[in-house]
Order: structure tokens, then sequence, then C-alpha cells
């Protein structure tokens, strides 16, 4: 019972602080023309929502966000982050003429585009818009992806080819993965990597590890289980990565890690270039692998490439995530893809698996 009122406490005080927050940036009369409208009544999204304000406040609009106050209480913890941000305010208002676009979470609301979770459908038509993933949230509610240097991104590199993350076979060997994406799980693909002979493999045991000097052909596997590296240190230590080995998430193939690697200048090594918004091209921007074979036969070709040519890939990289990946590129497509339709694809994680795993499969 204790714990119960506690929890209201926090909940009444929280509530409290965004209506003061609201009145205050009315007081104040800022300028509203560009302002976005986000209607929330179901939050599938998490933290795809909370990247999703994040672009629009860095794209310099103002963020006025309705919802229950039982959505309120239940957001997750990064949701909840969103209102930190200086331009973003809850509104117990409906969308007015001031309001340059109005998004919504609930399809039978006509005068707004509707945030759809239905992610990885197969009918869907190219001309739908796919909102990017984006990196993990922290990443940019702290700031740290703002300490990109392009400088840095075209240094010469110590670390080959690099997995960073989680690979537990309890959480990252779902049988959906293969069943309805046909991609190999993190797990599996880790697996096969520590029993290969022919590939070399290095554990980093701490951040200085990262600093040492290795061959070509070498994979680092640093898996959380063993050392898992500070937040605020895993953008420089891919800065000094060639390749990234971008492996799939928990119920779906798409991982944050892979636009983190991109944004420095890493070439990913990946299954499911063609559910990037637009595709990434093997041997242009990325390097594709279906098969546990084929990606061997990558590590041991990446010894022949010149620098020339990995400099040439690294570069289509930066173009691309800067074409279509950064916060200010994701804004402004948003916005222009909604002046025509009524609708655009925001990810919702597993219940976008859910919807693409309960559907018949049908093909355009």
């Amino acid at each position: 019972m204790l714990s119960q009122l506690k929890g209201y406490t926090k909940y009444i005080i929280f509530f409290l602080q965004l209506i003061l927050k609201a009145a205050q940036n009315n007081y104040s009369k800022r300028k509203l023309s560009d302002s976005i409208y986000v209607f929330i009544n179901k939050n599938p999204y998490h933290r795809y929502l909370t990247n999703l304000v994040f672009y629009f406040s860095e794209y310099g609009c103002n963020v006025n966000i309705k919802c229950s106050s039982y959505m309120l209480r239940d957001l997750d913890p990064y949701s909840k982050k969103i209102f930190d941000l200086p331009n973003v305010s809850l509104t117990l208002c409906k969308p007015n003429s001031r309001h340059q676009l109005v998004l919504t979470t609930d399809s039978s609301v006509q005068k707004g585009v509707f945030l759809d979770p239905d992610y990885f459908s197969y009918n869907k038509t190219s001309t739908v818009y796919s909102v990017p993933i984006g990196m993990h949230p922290l990443m940019y509610i702290n700031r740290y992806y703002q300490n990109i240097s392009l400088e840095n991104i075209k240094e010469v590199r110590n670390i080959p080819i690099l997995f960073a993350g989680n690979a537990s076979e309890e959480h990252y060997d779902n049988p959906v993965l293969m069943n309805h994406f046909n991609v190999i799980s993190r797990s599996k693909v880790i697996n096969f990597l520590k029993s290969s002979n022919s590939i070399k493999t290095f554990y980093p045991q701490n951040l200085n590890d990262f600093h040492n000097t290795y061959k070509p052909q070498s994979v680092l596997i640093n898996e959380i289980n063993t050392f898992k590296i500070p937040i605020d240190h895993f953008l420089d230590i891919l800065t000094r990565t060639n390749f990234f080995l971008a492996l799939p998430g928990v119920t779906m193939p798409l991982s944050h890690n892979v636009i983190e690697a991109m944004a420095c200048g890493c070439i990913p090594i990946l299954q499911f270039n063609h559910l990037m918004s637009p595709p990434l091209e093997h041997n242009k921007n990325c390097i594709k692998f279906n098969l546990l074979s084929e990606l061997q036969t990558i590590i041991e070709d990446i010894e022949s490439l010149s620098p020339d040519e990995i400099m040439r890939m690294r570069n289509n990289v930066i173009n691309y995530y800067q074409k279509h990946l950064t916060t200010q590129a994701i804004a402004s497509d948003i916005i222009n893809h909604c002046k025509s339709d009524n609708s655009i694809l925001l990810n919702a994680e597993y219940h976008s698996v859910d919807l693409l795993v309960n559907q018949p499969k049908t093909y355009n």
C-alpha cells in the first residue's frame, strides 16, 4: 500500500510539473508557427516515440503532446524524458491552425497523420515513409551523438571488425528472426565466430584493449557479460573501427547499434540491408551476408581490401547517414512526406513484429 501511494505521489508531482511547464511556454509567447502536435492514446512504440519527438525538438520545432492521464502514468522511462526537452510540453488543448503537423497514434483520427506501427508488412508500398529507428535514446538525450567528430571519421583506424552488445542465447536467439525475416540470430553468429578455427577473435577486457593494434582479419567481440563499454565511450570506440558487425536485435533484425556505427563512419556488415530506408547497397555502403559461410569469406577477404577501397565505402556510409539518418534529415523527411501522406511507419518493435507474424504474407 505504501509503495502504491509513493507511486501515485510521484505521478501527481510529474503531472503538475508538466502543467506548469506548459503554462510557462504559453505565457512566454514563443514562436509557434513551427509547432508539431502529437496525440497519444496508446504507446506501443516506446523508445522510438522518444526518438521521434527528439528529432523534431532538434529540428527547432515546438512539440505539443496530448495524452490521457493514464498514458502519462504508464509512459516508459525513455518516453518520460522527452518532457525534459525545452521545446516539448504537455497540452490539454486540441490542435489548431498554428500546428504545421498533427501526428496521432489513433488511426480513427481524420485530421492527422497516423503513426502506423505496421513497420514490417509485406504489402506496404515504397511511398510510405519509414521513420528510421535511430540511435539508443540515451545517445540523443545525453547529447553523446554531438561528440562525433568528422575529423576522427577519416583517421586510420586500429580496430578492423567489431561486435559490441549482448549475445546471450536466452534473449538473442529468437526463432522469429529466421522464420519471418530470414536472418540468423545474434547468438548463432557469435557462437559461429567463436568456434571458427580460421577467424581470429579477441575479447576486450577493458577500455585500453580498444586502443591496441590488431591484424586486418581480427574480430573484436565485446559481450556485455565480459566487459560493458560505458555508453559515453561507445561512439569514440566506433570512430576507431573500420567494420561493424551489425547483428539482429531481440525480436527484429534492426538494432540501434547499426545507426550509431554508421554515424561514426563504420562500414556495417549485416543481413538486413533491405530493411533500411532506403536500402543499403552491398559493396557500396555496407557488406551483406546471408549465410555463415559467406560471413567467414567476408572476414577473410577484408585483409585484401586497400585503404582506398575502405575509405570509398566509409565515405558512402557517411553520405548515407548525413542524408537520411541525422536528426535534422529525419525530421525534414517526415514533414515533407506528411504533406501528401496520411500515415508514416513508426517502429513499435514487439508490436510491429506481432503485426507481421499474425498477418498473411502478400507480395507486391
